[in-house]
């Protein structure tokens, strides 16, 4: 089983195929160290130490007030962490009670890791930020030995295959093999960067994987005392674990890059291939929409560079929309991946009716002049780049109903049409004045709507580029949707308020007002009754259309900055300013008898103003609210 913490919660995977088995319990502060013995998780969280089974709270270990504990360690029927104080404190595993509790002072000897030497009785070595170890006998608390300085601080430490000799990760990129019994270096090794994990290959071969915080793996030929293969960008962040299951040719890794990867060695060569993986976002998304009519997937567009794929029901499919080879790459060009890949997406559109024959989603990039296209059939790039005909940055996209035609909004203020399947530009729209900030089109491929910072709403003929309409807004819209049922648009503007254009009356039908900042993203419901809207003042609103009034509202802790309403009306999924997932939210009226009610959007959150602000709602985690 493969274990890892998450945020406030930890995962428990089958090793062999990487598949979900159990999520623990929602804690209240954030998972800091978690330790796996047999069936039971200890997991370091807010100062305690949780025990859980099977995914499920069982107890906690004899509380103590020292802070935070990381590292959690086993050795034989106890389990020691480092806490924030700098203490080594022990707990019995079998009575749950603090054994003993060993304290540094933080001048002379910051506590940075601890291991137990195998074959040694009673005996762990603790190994300090000034490079210093000492041995320490935890029956009778006493030092024992103290070795001298390593010319560098201790990051990490494992016990070797050898018995005395341990491997000792330095903060100067070095790894020393140590000696513990004669207090002697055996081998020293270096690596670009500090040493942030280290394991053993323990099937016959003499081999050692070793991590540092730009995301790479060091593999190490012990014989020969040489590197053997450095598996550059194996990950986009600080390599938090490596780790060799036991017996078996395969290497786990884990970043704060929010993924989990198995390597296997299966070559001659000794260099691993990727087995499989677990990945997510490690930038928060910025935009988020449902894929397909069924409801079943998400797109996501991360400020981590990446364009990712969801299934709202299997985790196992979820998988980022591949950029081409870019590890291959990075390596020829001695670059980093995030360095190749494309700008963060700023606005994506995708469309189902056509992707077995043709790509089937559309994105323009930060400061780009250029819109890729990307197929979800083959979760890759597609294969034509859409520039724009005035080498002006691209601000907006869109896909027809069909299809086949994409839409370029620029930021000269023309709009372009070109052909998904063979990527040549086959219309342009002239008529905005400054940037274009959102395009859409109807059912019927008969009128394009367009908006702009020129404070204007366009409808054109499809057929012809020629503009029909011409909407003065009373402020610049910013955000445009369209539920192409009705012909009705929604547009969010600067001044914080919604407006609902009919594009057949070419009137302003409905303004919806109550934000008290910027709104970040707006939603139509599956039925088209609702408009959801997201605001910079952290909270959600639901707007009933054919009364005009905002029936539902509530407050969460961190900035929703996308909403996307399933196309099955059974699900709201948010992303947020400060967190890498994507929350979703029940649709109560698909279960339950709900009354909606006229709630005023100016008041503190009630019919009477008698309440306080709307009601701050718990996000919901993996294990649910």
């Amino acid at each position: 089983f493969i274990t890892t913490s998450i945020g406030r919660s930890f995962h428990v995977y089958d090793a062999e195929k990487i598949n979900l088995l159990f999520v623990g319990p929602h804690f209240d502060h954030d998972v800091v160290s978690v330790l796996s013995i047999g069936d039971e998780t200890f997991a370091s969280t807010g100062g305690r130490v949780v025990v859980c089974r099977r995914g499920k709270r069982v107890c906690e270990l004899e509380a103590v007030s020292r802070g935070e504990i990381n590292s959690l360690v086993q050795f034989g029927d106890h389990v020691l962490g480092i806490s924030e104080d700098n203490t080594v404190v022990i707990w019995d595993r079998n009575t749950r009670e603090l054994f003993t509790e060993i304290e540094f002072e933080r001048e002379s000897f910051a506590v940075t890791a601890l291991v137990h030497p195998s074959t040694y009785v009673n005996k762990i070595v603790i190994g300090s930020s000034q490079g210093t170890m000492q041995v320490w006998n935890i029956q009778s608390r006493r030092c024992l030995y103290e070795f001298k300085t390593m010319g560098s601080g201790i990051t990490c430490m494992v016990q070797s295959p050898v018995i005395d000799v341990l491997a000792l990760g330095l903060l100067d990129g070095r790894i020393l093999l140590h000696n513990v019994k004669q207090d002697r270096a055996v081998m020293q090794l270096a690596q670009e960067d500090r040493v942030t994990a280290l394991s053993f290959r323990t099937d016959d071969v003499p081999m050692m994987a070793t991590a540092n915080s730009e995301g790479d793996v060091a593999l190490w030929d012990l014989d020969n005392k040489r590197l053997m293969h450095v598996l550059q960008n194996a990950h986009d962040g600080v390599i938090s674990s490596v780790d060799f299951m036991v017996g078996q040719p395969l290497l786990i890794t884990s970043s704060a890059d929010n993924s989990i990867k198995e390597w296997l060695f299966d070559g001659n060569d000794g260099i691993p291939r990727l087995l499989r993986s677990r990945t997510g976002h490690f930038a928060p998304p910025q935009m988020i929409r449902y894929h397909g009519d069924d409801g079943r997937h998400l797109l996501s567009a991360g400020r981590d560079q990446t364009l990712r794929f969801f299934s709202v029901f299997r985790d196992a499919q979820n998988t980022e929309l591949s950029q081409g080879s870019l590890e291959r790459e990075s390596r020829v060009r001695h670059a980093r991946m995030s360095a190749l890949r494309f700008p963060a997406v700023t606005q994506f559109a995708s469309n189902t009716a056509m992707s077995r024959d043709w790509d089937d989603v559309v994105s323009c990039h930060q400061g780009s002049r250029d819109a890729h296209s990307w197929s979800v059939e083959r979760k890759s790039l597609g294969k034509y780049t859409l520039e724009s005909s005035d080498s002006s940055i691209v601000r907006a996209v869109a896909i027809s109903a069909c299809g086949n035609f994409g839409f370029l909004g620029l930021a000269s203020g023309v709009i372009e049409m070109a052909n998904m399947q063979s990527g040549l530009s086959r219309r342009t729209f002239v008529g905005h004045t400054k940037a274009v900030t959102g395009v859409h089109t109807d059912a019927c491929n008969l009128r394009v709507y367009s908006t702009s910072l020129d404070g204007t709403l366009r409808i054109w003929d499809f057929a012809t580029g020629n503009q029909l309409h011409c909407i003065d807004m009373p402020s610049t819209p910013s955000h445009l949707i369209v539920y192409r049922e009705s012909s009705l648009l929604a547009c969010a503007c600067d001044d914080a308020c919604i407006r609902v254009i009919d594009a057949e009356s070419t009137r302003i039908v409905r303004t919806f007002s109550g934000h008290r900042n910027r709104i970040t993203d707006l939603a139509f419901s599956n039925d088209g009754r609702w408009i959801v809207s997201s605001s910079l003042d952290c909270t959600i609103r639901t707007w009933d259309l054919p009364t005009g009034y905002m029936v539902d509202w509530f407050r969460v802790e961190s900035v929703p900055v996308s909403v996307a309403f399933s196309p099955m009306g059974d699900f709201l999924a948010t992303a947020h300013m400060d967190s890498v997932g994507i929350f979703l939210w029940a649709n109560r009226t698909q279960f339950a008898d709900i009354t909606l009610r006229q709630i005023n959007p100016h008041s503190d959150g009630s019919t009477d103003g008698s309440v306080a602000g709307a009601a701050l709602v718990a996000m919901p985690t993996t294990a649910g609210l």
